[in-house]
């Protein structure tokens, strides 16, 4: 295992040019969206943890977890797949370990500032590798694994912070535009698939990850969660958007 780098140092960009939080006003340039201040706040909640526990540091390996923590960052390839990054915390600070071939894209784009960045081969074990820094590593101590502290970690993330909660306002107005635009558009010839795709194409061109996404036409409005088909929406449609940006 090799450290590349001790913090990410995003490039500035001017105030003027400044779109969503993550990237400029022509989404041409990723920065870690995370706030220093959010993410102070979180780091006590999670030291707060060690200490209850009387343990020196914390291995965070889920989605759920990792992007909380990290206040936004993307570690994932597949959206069905296991994050390609793990954090250790502990009382000196914040451990990225993460593939050699995933490395690049971490420095540049979802690193925050102060957390130190190390690698393991792309066939390594992420998980043992993180365990293996840090000082607890050095003095033999096994870290804490997220199982054995699930529900304070639940309850450490239920009171949203203030770049969270401004995120997440801001995705849910961006995705509320977007199904009133294309909602507005449908007519009863269009195909369920039809509309999904149409709803998708605008998630993601609003740099969201759409991770659910239903429709029923009215021949199909008595299932509860509809999966789109080829029907067409007739009189009547439901559909259901949900996506995820920046951890929301």
């Amino acid at each position: 295992m090799t450290q590349t780098t001790a913090a990410a140092a995003p490039p500035a960009v001017p105030a003027s040019a400044t779109g969503q939080a993550g990237f400029t006003a022509a989404r041409d340039a990723r920065v870690a969206p995370a706030s220093a201040a959010d993410r102070e706040v979180k780091r006590r909640r999670v030291l707060d943890i060690l200490d209850a526990a009387g343990r020196d540091s914390l291995l965070l390996t889920t989605h759920t977890a990792l992007t909380w923590y990290l206040d936004g960052s993307r570690v994932h390839i597949s959206l069905a797949g296991d994050p390609i990054a793990a954090v250790l915390v502990d009382r000196t600070g914040d451990h990225l370990v993460t593939f050699n071939n995933e490395a690049a894209r971490i420095a540049a784009e979802e690193l925050p500032a102060g957390v130190s960045l190390h690698t393991v081969p792309w066939y390594g074990n992420l998980h043992e590798a993180a365990a293996a820094v840090g000082t607890s590593a050095a003095a033999g101590q096994q870290p804490l694994a997220e199982a054995e502290v699930a529900a304070e970690l639940r309850a450490a993330r239920q009171q949203l912070l203030p770049g969270e909660s401004a995120r997440y306002a801001r995705l849910s107005a961006e995705l509320a535009a977007i199904m009133t635009d294309v909602l507005s558009a449908a007519r009863p010839d269009t195909t369920e698939f039809g509309l999904v795709s149409q709803l998708a194409e605008r998630v993601v061109a609003s740099g969201a990850e759409p991770l659910v996404l239903l429709c029923n036409g009215s021949s199909r409005s008595d299932f509860r969660h509809p999966l789109a088909t080829h029907s067409p929406l007739g009189r009547r449609a439901m559909a259901v958007v949900c996506a995820r940006r920046d951890g929301w």
